[in-house]
């Protein structure tokens, strides 16, 4: 049986799937490290906690807040009236982002309008599965399946070409909307040209590539609870709590070195005058984030104080080794109600393979096993069509334990919602052993 904890807020970026066996066997527990995509906009009744540069910061809630906030939103959801007024919200705040997509792209007005409606429906049907019934959110296949529908009607809307165009437009949807209220604070005299916006709008985008990036990367210490600690809900929600803090400590480690960064590069196409309001404005967002994941810590329960450094991994959980040998990795899955497939590998531990999981779908997994028989296996996504293989953004990291305490070996599996120019559902179930 599978179990999916879904959290969403201002940027939802971790699912975490646990998979049981019989209550006679050892439990198999998978982790899984990956975006989930599911509300793209900032939830309704939602208090942001910081400023316009907020964008890239997770969001969790707990406890009875969480349990107020789900059923303020089903309750919208469920009422026609309500459920009206909510999608004129959804319409509203698209508008509000897309406010330069017309110019940028090079759209009609009518163009734009039909596009606002479409993402609208997209965000009430996804706003449907958090909040509607409970099973649709584990329904990927319905997810992969609504992704694929809202795809086909954005390229047939915009075109081929107009599809890519956008894709790059959303995705710097929340570096547009940073630059936006930076571009209000200017004075006259000092106001952005549309060519500094665009490039201070890269700038920020390729400052929160890298922060994903790096998330996606990370270890998240959630293993140190062992597998039978795990199988509880309250530990997992505890379990991914803490790891959320963590990264936003990170992040905000890593804003001090970035946020130099971006003035240094910025002097090349901004004057004096803007140069020193971007830098008040981003040490101000600093601080912002710097309040937030103080409140964070003290509602979990800690210190509110960041630390200066991250706790070395050793401090966080026991030291874990690399099997130093070659493992035999068996990958058994299924994409969108296929056939099941078998992918078996025997590689040096740490070394990426490639197979094609799907017409249209290439995975490159990379198996970790270590000495404590846990296995990370982490694997990155791309679509194959006639103009090539492009990456997917994001990506997954599963860890399932491998072996029971009493030495018997062990499988554990987990799903993955893969967005591209359609939806894949993935189930997968993962067992390795050192050779």
């Amino acid at each position: 049986m599978e179990h999916f904890a879904l959290r969403s807020g201002w940027c939802a970026l971790v699912a975490l799937a646990a998979t049981t066996v019989s209550a006679t066997e050892a439990p198999v527990t998978i982790i899984k490290h990956g975006s989930v995509d599911l509300m793209p906009l900032t939830p309704p009744d939602a208090q942001p906690a910081g400023g316009e540069g907020d964008a890239n910061r997770l969001e969790f809630r707990v406890g009875e807040q969480a349990k107020q906030f789900e059923a303020r939103m089903r309750e919208r959801m469920a009422d026609p009236e309500q459920r009206s007024a909510l999608r004129a919200e959804q319409q509203a705040e698209l508008r509000k982002q897309h406010a330069a997509v017309g110019s940028v792209l090079g759209l009609d007005e009518t163009t734009v309008d039909r596009l606002i409606e479409r993402l609208t429906d997209r965000q009430m049907d996804q706003l449907e599965l958090i909040y509607g019934q409970p099973e649709n959110r584990l329904d990927l296949q319905r997810q992969a399946e609504m992704t694929t529908r809202h795809m086909n009607e954005l390229g047939e809307l915009l075109g081929e070409q107009g599809l890519v165009r956008y894709e790059r437009y959303a995705a710097s949807l929340p570096e547009r909307r940073q630059v936006e209220a930076l571009s209000a604070r200017f004075a006259a005299e000092n106001e952005l040209r549309p060519d500094q916006k665009e490039r201070l709008i890269a700038l920020f985008h390729e400052r929160t590539r890298r922060s994903l990036e790096a998330m996606q990367g990370s270890r998240w210490t959630l293993r140190s609870l062992g597998p039978g600690e795990l199988s509880s809900p309250e530990q997992m929600q505890r379990a991914s709590q803490l790891s959320t803090i963590e990264a936003n400590e990170q992040s905000w480690r890593e804003r001090e070195v970035t946020n130099r960064e971006i003035e240094a590069q910025a002097a090349a196409f901004l004057n004096p005058g803007q140069l020193t309001e971007l830098s008040t404005y981003q040490a101000q967002e600093q601080e912002r984030l710097r309040r937030r994941v103080e409140s964070m810590r003290a509602q979990a329960g800690l210190n509110p104080h960041i630390p200066e450094r991250a706790a070395p991994a050793s401090e966080r959980s026991e030291p874990r080794v690399l099997v130093d040998q070659q493992v035999q990795i068996e990958i058994r899955f299924t994409v969108n109600r296929a056939e099941p497939k078998l992918v078996s590998r025997t590689v040096r531990n740490g070394e990426a393979f490639t197979f094609e999981a799907a017409e249209g779908l290439i995975i490159e997994a990379t198996p970790r096993l270590y000495e404590d028989h846990w296995l990370d296996v982490q694997m990155t996504y791309f679509e194959q069509d006639a103009a090539g293989k492009h990456p997917l953004p994001g990506g997954d990291t599963f860890g399932v334990r491998t072996r029971s305490p009493d030495g018997q070996p062990m499988s554990g599996g987990g799903g993955s919602l893969i967005k591209g120019r359609k939806g894949y559902a993935m189930n997968a179930m993962f067992s390795a052993t050192a050779m």
